[in-house]
């Protein structure tokens, strides 16, 4: 089998399929990717723990904000990436606090856009010998973030942007917390939350937004299997008809 390169390959190919999944903090995207990764077969991206990573990693070895783009470069070609994009030490106040700052950076997010359609690619080529946990061949990628769907894959089949109230997200997050044994006050998870969407949202690159054709998800008031079920009952008839569509050639 010839393997691809190219990005626009893997969207054009109806046999694999992207999920773009996008949204703040606190809305549950981590949850539903861990749901939705067993129930549809895909290997899925953490777009948010990989800027986190890097935060952390800088804020570790006290490395200066101008150091950020060789450090992020430096963490996935090394792969050390996966040594700081895990475990409680990312969501900590602090790298919380800082993240907004590193992720905001062009060249940093440069360096994980370019990771994350090698993720994609090396996912597609994989599609036929590399089986998941499950046992299943690989059908597809689900990459969440805060601008998957409006600039990474903006031609991914299925786009979905989740959202949820203000005072729901910090809840979740404080409960998070709480339940890793990290100390944490309510009221600064509230501010620090708005603080970074407001940002995100008004950064000049890969500002977060809801993309175009997505589908507006909102979690607040649902429980994670509601959530689920929403959320499949958007997939599954996009996927149904491109499986019918690829008969019927």
């Amino acid at each position: 089998m010839t393997k691809i390169t190219n990005i626009n390959q893997i969207v054009q190919d109806d046999r694999f399929f992207i999920i773009a999944m996008d949204g703040p903090s606190g809305v549950g995207k981590g949850t539903q990717s861990a749901f939705w990764s067993v129930v549809y077969n895909l290997q899925t991206f953490d777009t948010g723990a990989a800027y986190r990573g890097i935060t952390s990693y800088m804020l570790r070895n006290k490395i200066a904000l101008p150091l950020a783009v060789e450090i992020a470069q430096m963490l996935f070609d090394t792969n050390k990436i996966a040594e700081y994009w895990q475990g409680a030490q990312i969501r900590s106040q602090e790298v919380v606090d800082y993240v907004a700052t590193v992720a905001k950076i062009p060249g940093v997010r440069a360096v994980v856009e370019m990771r994350q359609h090698d993720f994609a690619i090396d996912a597609y080529n994989a599609r036929d010998t590399l089986a998941l946990p499950n046992g299943n061949k690989i059908g597809g990628v689900l990459v969440e973030g805060r601008n998957i769907g409006t600039d990474i894959f903006p031609d991914a089949i299925i786009k979905i942007y989740m959202d949820a109230n203000a005072e729901t997200k910090a809840w979740r997050r404080f409960n998070e917390l709480r339940a890793q044994g990290i100390p944490a006050d309510y009221e600064e998870i509230l501010a620090s939350m708005t603080e970074r969407d407001n940002i995100d949202k008004n950064r000049c690159v890969g500002k977060m937004c809801v993309p175009t054709g997505a589908f507006f998800l909102d979690t607040s008031g649902l429980t994670r299997g509601q959530v689920l079920d929403v959320a499949m009952n958007y997939i599954n008839p996009i996927l149904n008809a491109k499986k019918l569509e690829r008969t019927q050639r």
